[in-house]
């Protein structure tokens, strides 16, 4: 069940820092002072344009300054100031965000593409993409979201649009940067970085500590604390940056990134019945007591990139990605589904009274360890030209990434009898007794983005190949070790040429129109009977910018010719958890309007 409540949090800001006094580049540039800094920044995913307003789609940048501005730690507020992106709260502090982008869909931002530092960051982003992983927001330094052609660069889920988010750069000079903060609910939130840049060699070390006990109360027995429902997180990042001589004909750099994040976050799937919500939106049942999710994220990032005088650049990057999670939760009482006690509670009136506290008999109470392993691994390369045919400049960046995820489930449900308003464990479940499965992807995909600028006019063409390999395996419940072998193997393979062209027209210096049409597309899930997500989309719009006034007004429309459904805990549906169905045609169509106080580009 979404929450719908949020405390309000006082926060205590200082923050400490010693910068450089042409201050911090972008993550993985040369620095400025004695060297060769490449001219087309190769982590941001639209770096290869410096000037935003001339960017022929939507693309909109939240900087670092506005973050620090509003002091931000939840991403869902952070991209409030997005028009066209909508987010929808689940836990009150943004650490499970539901985003979604024109009306893609929201649940578990599985219907965009989330990326850190330019790299796929979704659990598995092709087989599972749902993001019950997301980067710890107190670590970026800029977001960057994408809507419309410029979208099919990133891929493979084309149909909303993309979310960059830029992690904390390597600084040009010596810097420690320490931001503390604390407030109700005993808050505590600390970021910690510092790094240097010296001669060839920059690092980076960085970490968030950050720990909430919530605004909710959990029932139980009087004079007893039944638990904090907040959260703990410990984030860890380094960085590494090793440049060749500043003097040689082509820079080359190589960068390491390593990162971990541990959360424990007690939070709940039961909700309340309508006349208890009303009372006090922030109670929470007595079988919610011990409801947690843990998890633990490893990053892995190797990239090697080189450059020649600025007219062109090649950046290759292997990465991987960890995720394990185990989201321990109530999941029916006395047979019951929650959904359907707290719909009908009339009907489920000794079932409810089990969920708030009072004596039940053994087993009545089944808490799902939904525990899950990602994998999230691959090779990406592209490679950026500038040049000039006759009065024609010419951006010309391809690319190519090779890629494969999987999501393993092994869950199973313990039992639980309620006495005395406090949970007993009366039979402990098997692993793998209520699901055990594997689903992974196989991906090759390519892409080709073009800038053509001649006059007032700028048009960018552009298209995208995906190549995917589905599978999924099923197991027997009663096989933990999985030594029998599958029960069950399920294989579909896709293939879908994705194009796009955005152009724009420059009426002025301050004026610009702007329009695009491009493929939408989605992928199926390992083992879903339901076909590929299409769908074709339009923008059309005006731009104006100044060095006091930045405006924008855009009306989009997605044609879909078919909207793919998926059934989830959170968002209901006929079927079993993950199944997927074909929901037909669908059109969604807006206009969006944006208007700030200067340019962020």
């Amino acid at each position: 069940m979404l929450c719908s409540s949020r405390a309000d949090t006082l926060i205590v800001g200082l923050l400490l820092g010693t910068f450089a006094t042409a201050g911090q580049a972008q993550d993985g540039a040369v620095p400025s002072a004695e060297s060769t800094a490449p001219a087309i920044e190769s982590i941001t995913i639209i770096g290869h344009r410096p000037n935003v307003a001339d960017v022929p789609g939507s693309v909109h940048i939240i900087t670092r300054d506005e973050i620090q501005t509003f002091l931000q730690s939840d991403i869902t507020r952070v991209l409030r100031s997005v028009p066209g992106v909508y987010v929808q709260e689940e836990d009150g502090f943004g650490l499970r965000p539901n985003i979604g982008i024109r009306g893609s869909g929201l649940d578990r931002s599985a219907r965009i593409a989330l990326q850190e530092d330019g790299v796929l960051i979704s659990p598995a982003p092709y087989a599972a993409p749902a993001a019950y992983y997301f980067p710890t927001q107190r670590r970026m330094h800029a977001v960057e979201v994408l809507k419309g052609p410029a979208a099919i660069a990133v891929g493979p889920r084309t149909t909303g649009g993309a979310i960059n988010l830029v992690s904390t750069p390597i600084p040009d000079a010596f810097a420690v940067d320490l931001d503390l903060r604390a407030g109700q609910l005993a808050t505590r939130d600390m970021h910690l970085s510092a790094g240097q840049s010296s001669g060839r060699i920059g690092w980076l070390v960085e970490t968030v500590q950050a720990e909430n006990e919530g605004f909710k109360r959990i029932d139980g027995p009087s004079g007893i604390d039944m638990g904090s429902t907040g959260f703990d997180i410990e984030d860890y990042l380094v960085k590494f940056q090793l440049d060749n001589d500043p003097t040689a004909d082509l820079y080359q750099s190589i960068r390491a990134k390593l990162g971990q994040t541990d959360q424990l976050s007690n939070e709940t799937y039961l909700g309340l019945t309508d006349a208890d919500f009303a009372l006090d939106p922030n109670r929470r049942y007595a079988a919610s007591a011990g409801d947690e999710f843990t998890s633990r994220h490893r990053q892995y990032q190797l990239s090697y990139l080189i450059e020649s005088e600025g007219s062109w650049i090649a950046e290759v990057t292997a990465y991987r990605n960890d995720f394990a999670r185990n989201w321990f939760k109530a999941d029916s009482v006395a047979g019951a589904g929650l959904s359907d006690v707290l719909s009908a509670p009339e009907m489920f009136a000794t079932e409810l009274e089990f969920l708030r506290g009072g004596d039940s008999p053994a087993d009545a109470i089944v808490k799902r360890h939904n525990n899950r392993e990602y994998t999230s691994e691959g090779l990406q390369a592209n490679v950026t030209w500038e040049f000039e045919r006759g009065s024609t400049g010419v951006v010309l960046t391809t690319g190519i990434r090779l890629h494969e995820d999987e999501e393993d489930r092994l869950q199973r449900d313990d039992r639980f009898r309620m006495q005395q308003g406090s949970l007993e464990l009366t039979t402990s479940g098997a692993p793998g007794s209520q699901a055990n499965r594997v689903g992974s992807a196989n991906v090759r995909s390519w892409f080709l983005d073009t800038q053509l600028s001649r006059g007032d006019w700028i048009f960018t063409p552009g298209v995208r190949i995906e190549d995917i390999d589905l599978e999924r395996v099923d197991y027997s419940t009663a096989d933990p070790g999985r030594a029998a072998g599958p029960t069950g193997i399920r294989r579909s393979s896709v293939s879908v040429v994705i194009p796009g062209l955005g152009a724009l027209y420059r009426l002025s210096e301050r004026w610009r129109l702007l329009g695009g049409v491009h493929k939408g597309f989605n992928p199926p899930a390992p083992g879903s009977t339901a076909d590929e997500e299409s769908s074709l989309n339009i923008e059309l719009g005006a731009r104006y910018t100044s060095e006091s006034l930045s405006f924008e007004s855009l009306y989009f429309r997605n044609d879909y010719d078919n909207l793919v459904g998926t059934v989830t805990e959170s968002t209901g549906g006929g079927g079993a958890i993950g199944d997927q169905f074909d929901g037909g045609e669908v059109t969604v169509q807006g206009l969006e309007l944006s208007l700030g106080s200067g340019w962020s580009g």
